[in-house]
């Protein structure tokens, strides 16, 4: 598995490049005579967004948010939380808004961000581990054809698609090389390859780009062939991380990183990656769950009255002897800790133990994804009951995660209450943001994003100027897809030890306050709300499915989404499982939608997801030329399926064209329609695939909104 995985990613992202100063929105309005149906065969661009791979397909987001929302009306509904009811209410006006803005931070120390300069972005320890089991050349290869630098290289160069494969088929005898020979990447690469390289180029480019593109490919070479042999397993490698599964994501915080310990760079991701189908996050850290701490700050989401729980200074939880074990950024070796035993809950006056396995379920129904609709107000609502069970003195402090914010109570009672006892309307938006920036990270919404972030998804650095002074040559070096260089999103804080600390606070603080006015979605490409983005690429037909259920499968669905690419294959099952070749009596019940297959010249419609299989109904470019894809610049599709009549039509356009007879690409009647469709797999074939929006409507909703 681990060698498919590897190798999945190594055809899956040969480069990254972006187009951001093209929004999908309006490339999607170009004209049908300005495209090119061929472009397929000549792209020199490559996936706008990081692929996915499924990592949270078991994950129903809706059930998660309708759990969180009952756990938490619980405080007004059970007898159990009567002491608590002082503390409900809907949050403060304008913290959904806040929540909405909040992007992932990652902070890591200035040693740890030169590792991921040269490894081309952000890996998951699971990631990290499968690259270390392949044998160096495959590592390298892994890792230089995922490199942004790469794709740097191809675009200045023009170098279509189809001729991408020379540098990946130069670069192998090019590491080997380096990787056989002693001290590898320090020596020449073999001159007859670059040569070889040369004269394959000179027929493609022009000869004043061919020694540029060979000078940065020989330094691309190099770094990956050092990394490679130095590389080791970054991360905390905390075990629980392992149980929960959290150690195939890269860890963030939603919001300002206050986590000093963990380094001086802070590194704010673009939210976009948070619109990518393995992005989710849980109200608090994954590892709070099964050693029982969150449920001290959160006790709904224990389901019941938490009791019996002491927190204690320095990290999770208890160790068997009552002392604190020896700790890096606060987390504990507590293998030898019982944590069934360090809380116990009232639920319905009856006293119940929360063990691990419970806990860690809770966790799980926990996680969320920005596709959901009011993902925001869950949150804020969490956050408003957190903040005013500490404030209004319903809870004792917690020394380690309270270590700011119990100073922040007795400053307000104190100072801003003059001792008077705290209602809700005196915890304000602002009250609630303030508190939410100086809680330790472990309180904090915690990202769990895909397990390779590349650096095109940076969107600010922020470390002292003394540590820049220390790198900035090599982020100089490093230009991103959308042609900026990497130095160009550095933030320098003239600022050292304690002093950096309080001015990355102030600075983490005012950036999202910033970003609270300024317009939904405004950033980057244009990505609709509620919808997943996402890049495919070399699936060979193989399925990822995406986190979402259809909940009317009786009446049918729409579903919207703006693509570049061309072989775009959409699955609609009734069960979790792959089609793909599967014989027809084995298939579960399916829809197989596919748009500009065979190299773009049919769209077709099947009942199946066999080579060969019966086809319901097909359009060929000679035919109907309208129905191809756009394989180089982004078109708005959608797909609809009555359930009651058997209606399926395949379209192009926004919203309102869904009840536009004329923007019909395909459509087809079945006799026989199927009523238990509540999966949705993608998938392509060679060619790259990007998403800037998928999202899937029940029909009611769809209907409204044409």
């Amino acid at each position: 598995d681990s060698m498919r995985q590897a190798s999945h990613f190594l055809c899956a992202w040969f480069f990254l490049h972006h187009s951001f100063s093209l929004a999908p929105a309006a490339m999607s309005k170009r004209n049908y005579s300005d495209v090119n149906l061929d472009a397929g065969e000549t792209l020199s661009s490559r996936l706008d967004f990081a692929p996915m791979v499924s990592l949270n397909k078991d994950i129903d987001f809706e059930s998660n948010k309708a759990w969180l929302l009952k756990s938490m009306g619980m405080l007004s509904s059970k007898s159990d939380f009567k002491e608590l009811l002082d503390i409900c209410g809907a949050p403060p006006d304008g913290l959904a808004a806040y929540v909405r803005g909040l992007q992932p931070v990652h902070r890591v120390r200035l040693d740890v961000l030169k590792v991921i300069l040269r490894d081309g972005g952000l890996r998951s320890k699971t990631l990290q581990d499968e690259y270390r089991k392949l044998v160096p050349v495959e590592s390298a290869m892994a890792r230089l054809s995922t490199h942004t630098s790469l794709g740097a290289i191809f675009k200045d160069c023009g170098i279509p698609l189809k001729h991408s494969k020379l540098f990946l088929d130069s670069a192998r005898p090019l590491l080997e090389a380096q990787l056989s020979t002693p001290g590898g990447g320090q020596g020449p690469l073999p001159s007859k390859s670059l040569e070889d390289l040369r004269g394959k180029l000179e027929g493609l480019i022009c000869g004043s780009q061919v020694d540029g593109a060979i000078q940065s490919f020989e330094r691309l070479v190099n770094k990956t062939a050092q990394h490679t042999l130095r590389a080791a397993s970054g991360g905390i490698h905390h075990p629980i991380d392992q149980t929960v599964g959290t150690d195939q994501h890269v860890f963030s915080i939603i919001g300002a990183n206050m986590s000093e310990s963990y380094g001086d760079v802070i590194i704010a991701l673009d939210p976009r990656i948070m619109q990518h189908p393995d992005f989710n996050m849980s109200i608090s850290a994954a590892t709070s769950y099964p050693t029982k701490r969150t449920f001290f700050h959160r006790p709904w989401a224990a389901l019941g009255k938490v009791i019996n729980y002491e927190p204690v200074m320095g990290g999770m939880t208890y160790v068997e002897d009552g002392n604190l074990a020896s700790s890096t950024c606060g987390i504990q070796d507590f293998s030898h800790c019982d944590v069934d035993e360090v809380l116990d809950v009232i639920r319905d006056g009856t006293m119940v133990q929360l063990d691990e396995e419970a806990a860690i379920d809770f966790f799980h129904k926990s996680k969320l994804h920005p596709s959901v609709a009011d993902w925001e107000k869950v949150i804020a609502q969490d956050l408003a009951l957190q903040c005013r069970l500490l404030l209004m003195s319903k809870r004792k402090v917690d020394p380690w995660v309270d270590l700011v914010t119990s100073h922040l109570r007795d400053h307000f009672i104190n100072n801003i209450l003059k001792g008077r006892t705290p209602t809700v309307s005196d915890i304000t938006c602002d009250i609630v943001k303030h508190w939410y920036t100086l809680i330790n990270s472990h309180g904090c919404v915690e990202g769990h994003l895909p397990q390779f972030v590349p650096l095109d998804y940076i969107d600010k650095i922020v470390m002292p100027e003394s540590s820049y002074k220390l790198i900035k040559e090599e982020l100089r070096a490093c230009r991103l897809g959308s042609g900026r260089l990497l130095d160009d999103m550095v933030v320098s804080l003239c600022a050292t030890g304690q002093d950096f600390q309080c001015a990355a606070r102030e600075w983490q603080r005012d950036f999202f306050q910033r970003r609270v006015s300024l317009p939904q979605y405004a950033f980057g490409m244009q990505i609709e709300a509620r919808a997943f983005s996402f890049g495919l690429e070399g699936m060979k037909g193989e399925e990822v499915f995406l986190p979402l259920r259809m909940t009317v499968p009786q009446r049918g669905f729409a579903v919207r989404f703006r693509a570049k690419g061309q072989h775009i294959r959409l699955s609609f099952l009734s069960e979790m499982q792959d089609s793909r070749q599967v014989p027809l009596h084995q298939c579960p019940n399916m829809y197989l939608a596919v748009i500009g297959a065979f190299k773009n010249s049919k769209t077709f419609l099947k009942r199946n997801n066999t080579s060969g299989g019966p086809v319901c109904v097909e359009a060929s470019r000679i035919t109907n030329p309208t129905a191809m894809a756009w394989p180089d610049c982004y078109r708005d599709y959608w797909i609809t399926f009555d359930a009651q009549v058997g209606s399926f039509r395949i379209g192009h356009g926004g919203r309102e064209s869904l009840d536009d007879a004329s923007k019909v690409l395909l459509q087809w009647q079945d006799p026989e329609p199927h009523q238990d469709l509540q999966y949705i797999a993608v998938s392509c074939w060679c060619t790259p695939l990007s998403f800037a929006m998928l999202k899937h409507m029940d029909p009611q909703d769809a209907m409204n909104a044409s």
